[in-house]
């Protein structure tokens, strides 16, 4: 987590983006079987980027890795995106689909 947060430092997004997509793909996992600090990075970077698809996908991740605080977050986002009413059935069948599946 050092490297990833010297890189934040630096603003080497690129970087911090390998080197989180590697530990998620790795299943590195944070404590009580939460998403480890990778994802979070992900989402902070994406955020300062204004990478808003990429921001999206990493949100919905973190919420079907049991993170229920982030159901709020990712309907925020569907409502900046307009989409909430459409995308409500899917989030929420994503979600289920995915705890399910664990």
């Amino acid at each position: 987590m050092i490297v990833v947060d010297k890189a934040i430092a630096e603003k080497d997004y690129q970087q911090v983006e390998k080197l989180c997509k590697e530990a998620i793909e790795k299943k590195i996992y944070g404590h009580f079987n939460r998403p480890a600090p990778w994802a979070y990075y992900l989402e902070q970077i994406y955020a300062e980027t204004g990478k808003q698809d990429e921001l999206t996908e990493t949100v919905r991740y973190i919420l079907f890795q049991w993170d229920t605080a982030y159901f709020m977050k990712l309907k925020n986002i569907y409502q900046q995106q307009g989409v909430w009413k459409r995308q409500r059935r899917t989030a929420l069948a994503g979600a289920f689909e995915e705890i399910a599946s664990e």
